[in-house]
């Protein structure tokens, strides 16, 4: 099952005789067992990357502000955090909303960003798969999220471990 299939609903009204372990995109309130990564670290020091190679412009590619998007809307936390901590503004234009985190997600979001008047001069990618796509067209630095990348042999891309949660 994918955690992201499952409501809270599901996860709470279960047979409590049976041992639940979720992995993975997903939050939890303390009625299952949960292993996850540090969303919020991780995007943070990502993005913190990229303000400290000097980006000016960074967007975002991957937030899903709905029920189950909740991993994408702790890394757009993240993100925002970064810049507050360096007391950047954020132009909102440059937080792309995808429906998955696929390549081909990530190649629309980033044909997106460049046809911007002001497009951005670095982009920080919700998953490796968005960075991916994202990559293929990107004349600036990309900043991917997972280890997709390892074994993909895109080398120039960034990656940013991910602190891990349970």
């Amino acid at each position: 099952m994918s955690p992201l299939g499952l409501s809270q609903a599901d996860l709470t009204d279960r047979d409590r005789s049976l041992a639940l372990v979720v992995l993975g995109e997903r939050l939890s309130d303390g009625t299952f067992d949960h292993v996850g990564i540090d969303d919020v670290t991780a995007s943070r020091e990502a993005t913190q990357h990229l303000l400290e190679l000097g980006r000016k412009r960074i967007a975002a590619i991957g937030d899903q502000p709905y029920a189950t998007g909740e991993a994408a809307q702790l890394r757009t936390l993240g993100f925002r955090q970064a810049h507050q901590q360096v007391g950047r503004e954020i132009d909102d234009a440059l937080i792309i909303r995808t429906p998955r985190f696929n390549r081909a997600d990530g190649a629309a979001a980033m044909a997106h960003l460049l046809d911007l008047p002001d497009p951005p001069d670095a982009v920080f990618c919700y998953s490796d798969l968005v960075a991916l796509g994202a990559y293929t067209h990107s004349p600036c630095g990309v900043c991917g999220y997972l280890k997709t990348l390892r074994s993909s042999g895109m080398t120039t891309l960034k990656r940013v471990a991910t602190p891990t949660r349970h």
